[in-house]
């Protein structure tokens, strides 16, 4: 017998969005479950009429806010009660569902998930401005286990006692968000994070997301402040946050504050020495260094960058622009200017104009030997 997936959605004014969110699962998940915090627009109405109009069941549940963990736990516990549903899917609104396989792959992948695990990690695709970014979060929790966020995490919500019973679903389907439509990212959002976490435990999650909310709001002193907080903070079974990560951002935050180079290298030279090291510390170590005429600086690092892999792992945030186009733009970049790796700039030339065939990469390859 299939195994019943439904999708837990917990919304507030969400009439821009909700729509969207619900037409991308109709031909995949029969029913929606809805916890509606407050909502004071149209997110109800629409809701009803999107499902009515898909033949989706809608299990829709109003009452207040009160945090986002605490909220969260109350979809949770709403689902709960609905015991014939097996698996929950976790969207936000503005999140749209996209199948990368067959749906009878997605129905068998359901199917064969292991009764040892309950949790799912699920990759999500976000649009940032021009950037598409890659990460894994946990998305699909089995139901009728009573779950439950821990609510000393006040944004970025993260669920208790999760250890080796979580399986990987990164291949089958994605959760894709237009971030610069459906983020709410505004220096009101983002302000009330910062609030919410300062008073919040100043463990190594909240650190992170701390400088992550500093940062969106281009307060890149905080930003620095705060990462390297994070990264001197030790703390057990903390896995999920790699320090590579971490070091990078530092880096970046001191660029922007026009920090001495010793600083600014000191932490991405850190993140290019780390297993499989993340693309931007090498990035931003070829931009420095172009910016600041000191192009020989980053002749140490072209080779490794060429032959970085773009990650799979599922604790991996990916900047797939960095991988695809970037690096090799300013590879080839880097060659010219220096007149050395020669034959790896042209190479590198060539792998930009084939990503984006940028005007500046078709001028830049007649410079190259023939």
């Amino acid at each position: 017998m299939n195994k019943n997936v439904a999708v837990l959605l917990m919304i507030k004014n969400e009439e821009n969005s909700i729509e969207l969110t619900i037409n991308s699962t109709k031909n995949y998940f029969n029913t929606i479950i809805a916890l509606d915090t407050g909502s004071t627009d149209k997110t109800i109405e629409i809701i009803k009429k999107t499902c009515s109009s898909n033949n989706q069941k809608l299990y829709l549940k109003e009452t207040i806010f009160k945090s986002f963990p605490e909220s969260r736990n109350d979809a949770l516990e709403y689902a709960n009660s609905l015991t014939h549903i097996d698996f929950l899917l976790l969207m936000d609104a503005g999140d749209e569902f996209k199948l990368e396989k067959s749906v009878q792959e997605l129905t068998n992948m359901f199917n064969k998930i292991p009764s040892e695990y309950n949790y799912g990690i699920v990759k999500q695709r976000w649009l940032n401005k021009n950037d598409l970014d890659d990460h894994c979060d946990i998305r699909l929790v089995r139901n009728n286990k009573n779950f439950r966020y821990d609510i000393k995490y006040p944004v970025h919500e993260r669920f208790k006692n999760v250890k080796n019973d979580v399986i990987n679903l990164t291949d089958i389907f994605y959760l894709y968000q237009d971030r610069n439509k459906y983020a709410l990212s505004t220096d009101k959002r983002y302000k009330k994070d910062i609030e919410l976490l300062l008073k919040a435990e100043h463990n190594k999650r909240n650190l992170y997301f701390l400088a992550q909310s500093y940062m969106s709001i281009d307060d890149f002193e905080n930003g620095f402040k705060y990462n390297l907080k994070c990264y001197q903070t030790s703390e057990e079974n903390m896995n999920e946050f790699d320090d590579k990560f971490t070091l990078v951002r530092i880096g970046y935050c001191a660029m922007r504050c026009k920090m001495s180079k010793e600083i600014i290298f000191k932490y991405l030279i850190k993140a290019t020495e780390c297993i499989e090291p993340p693309v931007d510390a090498f990035v931003y170590i070829l931009r420095y260094s172009i910016d600041n005429n000191t192009p020989r600086e980053a002749l140490p690092y072209l080779k490794k960058l060429s032959k970085l892999q773009k990650p799979k792992s599922t604790n991996t945030l990916v900047n797939n622009n960095f991988y695809d186009y970037v690096r090799w733009h300013l590879i080839s970049i880097v060659s010219l200017l220096c007149g050395e790796e020669l034959m790896l700039g042209k190479f590198a030339c060539l792998k930009a104009i084939k990503f984006a065939n940028h005007p500046d990469d078709l001028k830049n390859i007649n410079f190259f030997p023939k």
